[in-house]
C-alpha cells in the first residue's frame, strides 16, 4: 500500500516537470506483453521471433491448460534461456485440480495439494506472478467437451484467500480474468 502512495506522489509531482518534455514517440517506446499464454509446442526461439516481428521487447509467460498445453518448467526453462526476454507467472488457467468451481469453495485435497506446489514453486524462487486466474468467463474451453461453458468461481472464496494471501507474502503480482 505504501508503495502505490509514493508512485503516486511521485507521478502527480512530475507531471508538471515534463509537459515541457519531446514525448516519445511510438515507435522508440518498448512493447510489453504483459499476458501472453504459453503454449506447449511453441519453441523458445519461435516465440522469441514472433515477439520480434511484432515489436514485443518482454513477455510474461504463464501457462495454460487448455489444447495446447504449456507447463510452469517450459515458463521457466524459457526466461532461464532468454532472461531478457520472458518473465515466468505459475499457470492456473484450467489446472484440472481446481478448475471445478465447487474447488473453490470447498477445497478438496489436490487443490490444496496443487497450492503447495505453488507455494513451493515461490519459495524455490524464479517465477515472478501467479496467472492467470479466471474468476468469471463466458465461453471457457472444457477438456473433453465438443463445447464450452460458463465459469463462475467465487473471488471470496477459500481458494481465492489463499490465494491472495500467497502472493502478498511473496509479493508477486496476480493476473485475474474476470468478465
Amino acid at each position: 500500500m505504501h508503495r502505490l502512495i509514493i508512485v503516486g506522489v511521485i507521478a502527480i509531482s512530475l507531471s508538471g516537470c515534463v509537459s515541457n518534455a519531446e514525448h516519445p514517440r511510438p515507435e522508440r517506446l518498448p512493447i510489453i506483453d504483459v499476458h501472453g499464454h504459453l503454449q506447449g509446442a511453441m519453441s523458445a526461439e519461435s516465440l522469441v521471433r514472433l515477439m520480434d516481428e511484432a515489436g514485443v521487447s518482454r513477455m510474461v509467460l504463464q501457462p495454460t491448460h487448455g489444447p495446447q498445453r504449456g507447463t510452469d518448467e517450459q515458463a521457466l526453462s524459457y526466461a532461464r534461456q532468454y532472461p531478457n526476454r520472458f518473465v515466468p507467472f505459475i499457470g492456473f488457467q484450467n489446472r484440472p485440480p481446481i478448475a471445478p468451481p465447487r474447488n473453490w469453495t470447498n477445497p478438496t485435497p489436490e487443490a490444496l495439494a496443487f497450492l503447495d506446489s505453488v507455494e513451493q514453486k515461490l519459495r524455490a524462487g524464479g517465477f515472478f506472478g501467479l496467472g492467470e486466474i479466471v474468476l468469471r468467463y463466458h465461453g471457457h474451453y472444457v477438456p473433453g467437451a465438443n463445447c464450452c461453458s460458463e465459469v463462475y468461481r467465487q473471488p471470496d472464496s477459500p481458494l481465492m484467500f489463499r490465494i491472495a494471501e500467497m502472493a502478498t507474502r511473496f509479493e508477486v503480482p496476480m493476473i485475474i480474468h474476470a468478465e
